[in-house]
């Protein structure tokens, strides 16, 4: 399903939103936000969702969680190959 772009701006925000809780010392609250973006990032255009994933896996390796860290990470790299938009070498 595509997403508008007030969706897209909450998904964004939704990033932001974690990380301040992590900055702020709730590390719960950011990983609730996280495990949603990682479950919502399928439905994301593979532009938008390389970007979240990335930043997801980085917060999720912020807070001690590898393995979900590598989850996001390879989920970054599987956007990357679905996107047509990039330039074929």
């Amino acid at each position: 399903t595509a997403r508008s772009g007030s969706d897209l701006d909450c998904v964004a925000a939704d990033v932001v939103i974690a990380e301040a809780d992590i900055g702020e010392g709730r590390p719960e609250a950011a990983l609730a936000r996280l495990d949603v973006l990682l479950e919502e990032g399928a439905a994301l255009p593979p532009s938008i969702a390389q970007m979240v994933f990335a930043q997801v896996a980085f917060l999720y390796r912020t807070l001690g969680r590898d393995a979900d860290a590598i989850e996001a990470a390879e989920r970054a790299v599987a956007a990357v190959q679905a996107n047509g938009e990039l330039p074929q070498q």
